[in-house]
């Protein structure tokens, strides 16, 4: 289900907060005026996970909403990429159990 808006969390102090997802104060329009450029897109079957980068080498990475899964958010201020692709990873991981348990729940 699409939502107006999506949770944003900061990585440092653990806030969360919603921004728009359309508009002139939407996300995107977030990530732009902090300075954020995207630099990696992770496959995730027909979905893509968008890793992002200042040139403060602060990253945020947007998880879109995936069929049965209800995490659309944005996380900012994550401070290594080295922490960014590690979340990646965990996003990757849930996603996989998700799709698999759907898959298998009729059996």
């Amino acid at each position: 289900m699409w939502t107006e808006v999506i949770k944003v969390v900061d990585w440092q102090t653990k806030k969360i907060y919603d921004l728009p997802c359309l508009g002139k104060n939407s996300w995107t329009k977030f990530l732009i005026n902090e300075g954020y450029e995207l630099i990696d897109e992770v496959q995730l079957g027909d979905y893509s996970i968008y890793l992002y980068k200042t040139e403060n080498n602060t990253y945020a990475i947007y998880n879109p909403q995936i069929d049965d899964l209800d995490v659309e958010c944005l996380l900012i201020n994550i401070l290594s990429e080295q922490d960014a692709y590690s979340l990646i990873v965990g996003i990757q991981k849930h996603a996989s159990m998700v799709v698999c348990k759907n898959q298998t729940s009729w059996i």
